[in-house]
């Protein structure tokens, strides 16, 4: 009897000092949701511009700084409109009027929700400037659930070089199979460089 009861004492200790290790390694281990991974650091070494006639590629490029002209809010729900398919469809309905004091660029950040009842539907989100999508065009940005459930989908925009004066700026949402709008929160910021 006595032996059992040792070995039954070496497997409590035993399970008490393995739920003890787990407990405090499980502290180290990500939540749902949550990443911890170390950033990347990155070459801060700045590029000089290729000469014109030199073939460039995208890290040839110098950041110019721009100056913050003025920041502007659009924020809605499209209260489950309908978007139809493969069609270029406004979020914010009424475009907004930004000012250029002088020559401008454009930032958009674009968030936007939809939801939808088939698979397989992308839907990218659009800037147009002045009526107009801008040169770069727009690109997928996320995939609508098929199940009905809301899904955001976000994007950064730009349109650079615009006159001074006043623009009119809007978000404008393109899917693949069709979609119903959700909530959208748009920033529309005006830099000069």
């Amino acid at each position: 009897m006595k032996g059992f009861l040792k070995v039954g004492l070496l497997i409590a200790v035993a399970m008490a000092l393995f739920g003890t290790y787990r407990f405090v390694s499980a502290q180290n281990e990500t939540s749902f949701g949550r990443i911890q991974a170390k950033a990347p650091t990155f070459n801060k070494e700045i590029r000089a511009k290729a000469p014109l006639d030199a073939v460039s590629t995208p890290l040839d490029v110098v950041s110019t700084e721009h100056i913050l002209v003025g920041t502007y809010l659009s924020v809605g729900n499209g209260a489950g409109a309908t978007v139809d398919p493969a069609t270029f469809t406004p979020v914010d309905t009424t475009p907004t009027t930004v000012f250029c004091p002088g020559t401008c660029t454009i930032l958009a950040n674009q968030f936007v929700q939809t939801a939808g009842t088939q698979s397989g539907n992308n839907f990218g989100i659009c800037l147009y400037v002045d009526g107009l999508l801008i040169p770069s065009g727009c690109f997928y940005s996320n995939d609508t659930l098929s199940d009905g459930t809301f899904v955001m989908g976000e994007t950064s925009n730009w349109e650079t070089g615009l006159p001074a004066g006043d623009h009119t700026v809007q978000t404008v949402i393109y899917s693949h199979l069709g979609c119903f709008l959700g909530e959208y929160n748009l920033q529309y910021i005006v830099y000069e460089p």
